[in-house]
């Protein structure tokens, strides 16, 4: 008896919250019939006075809208997703997963259906902007440092027009879309998931970077520098993660990540020191030595093309 009246109970609660979205619902559907043109920027709307009168209802609308989207990303009907999460920011200005979201459909889905670069650089800035103004209200948000990385180093450079346009914008875009994956790494001991993403990118690409700056003679040590306090913040956490593919080498499948990038960094100053000093033999043996253990690895066949470049 005891556990007919508990699934009854549940059965009311559940009824309760159809009750309250389908009322929520109700609610959206008429904010949108009654809400005139879109105002200037930062003018408010409809959805955003509706929102601030709602009180619980708003909750069970904005829950209700981030489901819709989901749901529809699942079915592959991403041109309907938008206009949902520019509702949950409406009703919720200061919700940093919509920001997040709708950033993502911005810069995975309309930047990559775009024809040109004129309009790849069109959806990328509208997905910057509004994840700085999204940053600006939650400057520690690690999805929103991420999500701004990935517009960086992921999603510019795939169209070499469009990285150049964002070179206009961003001052060296990579360094700062390094820095804020570092950035991200601060903030991140409890969020494993995501911030071991951040890590692997940083332990494989941040000695990589910093062979491309050495091989085109530009300053590397910012880059050396982020890869240090890297090791610095979560020594303990890159330990415990290995790399996903193998080498062939002494660094390869289940070798601790904290080696990995240990091992990158040592050898861009290595190379680069000696360079400095003239002493070509001295910047080969540390290649050789770094060959050793990382045979397949990018950073290796970058310096080599450096260090050959010198020889012509």
């Amino acid at each position: 008896m005891a556990h007919a009246r508990g699934a009854g109970t549940g059965a009311v609660v559940v009824r309760q919250r159809l009750v309250l979205l389908a009322a929520a619902l109700a609610l959206l559907a008429l904010a949108v019939a009654l809400a005139p043109a879109p105002p200037a920027r930062g003018g408010g709307g409809a959805l955003r006075a509706m929102g601030a009168s709602m009180g619980g209802f708003r909750i069970a609308l904005v829950d209700l809208l981030f489901l819709r989207a989901e749901r529809l990303l699942r079915e592959g009907r991403v041109e309907e997703v938008p206009p949902l999460y520019e509702a949950i920011r409406e009703l919720d200005p200061e919700n940093a997963a919509a920001a997040d979201h709708l950033a993502a459909v911005y810069a995975y889905d309309l930047v990559g259906e775009a024809p040109d670069t004129a309009g790849r650089f069109y959806w990328w800035q509208r997905a910057w902007r509004l994840v700085e103004e999204a940053l600006a209200i939650h400057p520690d948000d690690p999805s929103l440092l991420m999500r701004s990385s990935d517009l960086l180093l992921e999603i510019a450079p795939r169209d070499p027009g469009l990285e150049a346009l964002v070179a206009r914008r961003v001052p060296d875009p990579r360094l700062e879309g390094y820095e804020r994956l570092v950035a991200t790494a601060r903030l991140t001991p409890t969020l494993p998931r995501r911030g071991r993403i951040h890590l692997l990118r940083l332990a494989v690409l941040l000695p990589l970077e910093a062979a491309l700056r050495l091989e085109e003679d530009a300053d590397f040590e910012p880059i050396l520098a982020l890869g240090e306090e890297a090791l610095a913040l979560r020594r303990e956490t890159l330990a415990e993660m290995s790399l996903p593919d193998p080498t062939g080498g002494e660094i390869g499948p289940g070798e601790p990540l904290d080696a990995v990038l240990e091992a990158g960094l040592e050898v861009v100053r290595a190379v680069g020191t000696a360079r400095r000093e003239g002493d070509e033999a001295g910047a080969r043996e540390a290649l050789r030595r770094y060959r050793r253990r990382v045979p397949d690895s990018d950073v290796a066949v970058v310096l080599e093309r450096a260090l050959a470049g010198e020889d012509r």
